[in-house]
């Protein structure tokens, strides 16, 4: 059997997810919801990259002081 991608093409995740809390209130025509994700890395880091598409972040947090945060947003 032949894959499309090979385990070397594939980095392993530089963060651990500790714990995942998730929230929803639903409503008669939408969902909202809260989530927050507990990461722990693996390595120093400059940068952690989520896939966010179609969520709204409100806060990101270090462990000693707010982090920044920023959208990349691809044409798609």
């Amino acid at each position: 059997m032949e894959y499309r991608f090979k385990r070397a093409d594939v980095r392993l995740p530089v963060v651990k997810l500790e714990h995942l809390e998730i929230q929803l209130s639903f409503f008669e025509t939408q969902v909202d919801g809260a989530a927050t994700l507990t990461l722990r890395a693996k390595e120093p880091l400059a940068a952690v990259e989520l896939d966010a598409r179609g969520l709204e972040v409100f806060e990101v947090t270090g462990p000693d002081a707010p982090a920044g945060c920023a959208y990349a947003l691809d044409a798609a």
